[in-house]
């Protein structure tokens, strides 16, 4: 939402200057998955980010 705000501002520069780096939280809500749960995890696992400001929670659960 930010990114269109910006651009339909007119600003050149979209990405805001950060003084560090934020605290991401990826969530995984799985349910009754059985193999894309190994895609979706290697896929977090290869985000080129700080691995001591990513965390991922994966909320999974199975029905039966």
């Amino acid at each position: 939402m930010v990114y269109h705000y910006m651009k339909q501002r007119g600003t050149t520069s979209v990405q805001p200057a950060l003084k560090e780096t934020p605290v991401v939280t990826i969530q995984l809500p799985l349910f009754n998955e059985l193999y894309l749960p190994i895609g979706s995890l290697i896929a977090v696992c290869a985000l080129e980010y700080p691995k001591d400001k990513l965390e991922v929670q994966v909320a999974r659960r199975f029905n039966g």
